[in-house]
């Protein structure tokens, strides 16, 4: 199959919906499994390129530029994709469901908290950076 193929498409069509009902079909079947591969997966989330040396650096010139930081992580891509599920909304679960979906209420709490600090220090950060800028220029 090639990619402009009708049958490649279809296919591809497939996966997309797979994907996609997977998670809405899940909690039904197995909830308590379900939440704790949803903890499992938020938690363990790395960024891609992790790895790479000097990947921390430019992570931190992203976030400090507003780019992309814990807060925009947290409220544009977790909490819209955990809403949409209901995940810290299922009910009916077991101990170890009711224990991954704690831990990922926590989880988000801290990131609150990580993000309201990390806000306050690039602001300082930000500031700095326009005073020594307005320095140079005088």
């Amino acid at each position: 199959m090639r990619p402009d193929d009708d049958a490649y498409r279809q296919d591809e069509n497939l996966h997309v919906l797979f994907h996609r009902n997977l998670p809405e079909a899940a909690p039904e079947v197995e909830p308590d499994r379900t939440m704790v591969a949803f903890k499992d997966v938020i938690t363990r989330f790395r960024m891609p390129g992790h790895s790479i040396p000097g990947f921390r650096r430019a992570a931190r010139q992203l976030a400090v530029e507003g780019i992309y930081n814990v807060r925009i992580h947290r409220d544009d891509v977790l909490l819209p994709v955990l809403r949409e599920l209901n995940v810290l909304g299922f009910v009916g679960l077991g101990p170890e469901g009711a224990e991954a979906q704690d831990e990922l209420g926590r989880l988000l709490s801290e990131m609150t908290g990580k993000a309201a600090r990390f806000d306050e220090v690039s602001a300082t950060m930000r500031a700095k950076k326009r005073s020594l800028a307005d320095s140079k220029e005088q």
